[in-house]
C-alpha cells in the first residue's frame, strides 16, 4: 500500500508539475496574442487615423476644386460676355462704316457727274470760241 501511495503521489506530482507547465505555457501564449492583439488594435487606430485624414484632405481638396471650378466658369461666362458686347460694338461699327463709305461713294459719283458736265461745259466753250476766232 505504501509503495502504491508513493507512486500515487509521484503521479500526481508529475501530473501538477505537467499542469503547472501547461498553465505556463498557456499563460504566455495568452500574453503574446494580447500584445498581438494590441498591436493589431494599434496599427487598425492609424490606419483609421489616416484614412480620416485622407478624407478630410480629399474634402478639402474637392471644396477648393469646386471653388476653383465656379470662379472658372464665373470668368468664362464674364468673357464670353465681353466677347458678345465685343462683337455687338464691331457689328455697329461696321455698319457705321458701309454707311459713310456708302455716302462717300455717292458723293464721288456725284463729283464725277458735276466734273463730267463740267468738262462737258467746257469743251463746249472751247470749241464755240475756236469757232468765234476762226471768224
Amino acid at each position: 500500500l505504501r509503495a502504491k501511495l508513493a507512486a500515487a503521489e509521484k503521479s500526481a506530482a508529475a501530473a501538477e508539475s505537467k499542469a503547472s507547465e501547461a498553465q505556463s505555457a498557456a499563460d504566455a501564449q495568452l500574453a503574446e496574442l494580447r500584445a498581438k492583439l494590441a498591436a493589431a488594435e494599434g496599427k487598425a487606430r492609424l490606419a483609421d487615423s489616416k484614412a480620416s485624414e485622407a478624407s478630410q484632405s480629399m474634402g478639402v481638396e474637392l471644396q477648393s476644386l469646386r471653388a476653383k471650378l465656379a470662379a472658372a466658369e464665373k470668368s468664362a461666362a464674364a468673357a464670353e460676355s465681353k466677347a458678345s458686347e465685343a462683337q455687338s460694338a464691331a457689328d455697329a461699327q461696321l455698319a457705321e462704316l458701309r454707311a459713310k463709305l456708302a455716302a462717300a461713294e455717292g458723293k464721288a459719283r456725284l463729283a464725277d457727274s458735276k466734273a463730267s458736265e463740267a468738262s462737258q461745259s467746257m469743251g463746249v466753250e472751247l470749241q464755240s470760241l475756236r469757232a468765234k476766232l476762226a471768224a
